[in-house]
């Protein structure tokens, strides 16, 4: 029988695997968007990771940088 924090380490165990595995395939599907690697650099490098997952918050002042990045989100 399992004590309580065993339990719960197997759980998240569990729970992390999932969320891995839905990962994955979540990224063979964005990786088929020529866009996405690029989109991802540009928000790494210049986006805004403070507040909310649910929001993408890009700066930068080249037009050519705003667009293209509007482009691998669309």
């Amino acid at each position: 029988m399992l004590i309580g924090w065993q339990n719960l380490i197997r759980k998240r165990i569990e729970r992390t695997k999932q969320i891995i595995s839905e990962a994955e395939k979540e990224l063979r599907l964005l990786a088929k968007n020529s866009l996405f690697l690029p989109g991802l650099m540009l928000y790494w490098a210049e986006g805004d990771k403070s507040g909310s997952n649910e929001v993408v918050k890009f700066t930068n002042s080249d037009s050519v940088m705003v667009k293209l990045k509007k482009k691998s989100i669309i």
